[in-house]
């Protein structure tokens, strides 16, 4: 999810290969409102869902993520719910000593792609927010994107 920026209900809902296009390049999410988006994927992200698929899920039709049993094994008769995955979540970070939600690994997806000069409107889409607004919550750059914005104009009107 931090890798994507996937809403939880749009992790659990995915089907396996109607949801995963490009060679794994890319995901078709449906999000909130029946919103179909494409959401590319980075390398790395690719190569484990390439890896999960090839490794642990298996090729057929169906749900893209299941659970996992007590005693380890992939539970591919039922689908991944999204108690599932938080429980999951709370299993893998019980040595953390802060809380790691599903909502947590979106809200780092987007700040991260604004902290790293992406534009609103672009990571708006990849969110699937309807609006900008919603975007400019995940924005905790502050003041500084401000100073940095002025001083890039600076710098560009010294070159002309």
């Amino acid at each position: 999810m931090i890798g994507a920026g996937l809403r939880v209900n749009e992790l659990v809902t995915m089907d396996w290969p109607n949801n995963v296009i490009d060679n794994f390049g890319t995901i078709r999410i449906i999000g909130k409102g029946n919103k179909e988006r494409e959401v590319p994927l980075n390398a790395d992200v690719a190569s484990a869902l390439r890896d999960y698929i090839e490794q642990l899920r298996g090729d057929g039709p169906g749900p893209l993520w299941h659970p996992i049993s007590k005693a380890g094994q992939l539970d591919a008769g039922r689908r991944l719910t999204p108690g599932g995955v938080r429980k999951m979540m709370r299993f893998r970070g019980c040595e953390l000593t802060e809380v790691i939600t599903p909502h947590y690994l979106r809200k780092t997806f987007g700040t991260r792609l604004l902290q790293h000069g992406v534009d609103i409107f672009t990571a708006q889409e990849l969110l699937g927010h309807a609006s900008a607004d919603t975007t400019k919550i995940y924005d905790t750059r502050g003041k500084e994107r401000k100073v940095e914005a002025v001083n890039v104009l600076v710098r560009k009107t010294k070159t002309l």
